[in-house]
């Protein structure tokens, strides 16, 4: 089982972030919440303006 950290924001769960799976480089997967899209609407700009809530997962790898 990999590990996983939930990010939460004002009570309200927001995001999973887990290691991203089948990559050569160390990385990160982010998956929304449908949380987060309920409470302040897909689109938003909630963690991050680089982030903006939504259904596609978003990676990122060190540098």
């Amino acid at each position: 089982m990999s590990p996983a950290l939930d990010a939460w924001l004002y009570g309200t769960h927001v995001a999973t972030f887990s290691p991203a799976a089948g990559r050569s480089s160390p990385g990160v997967r982010m998956t929304w919440a449908s949380e987060a899209a309920e409470r302040w609407g897909d689109g938003s700009v909630v963690l991050s303006h680089l982030l903006p809530t939504g259904a596609d997962p978003h990676r990122s790898s060190p540098g």
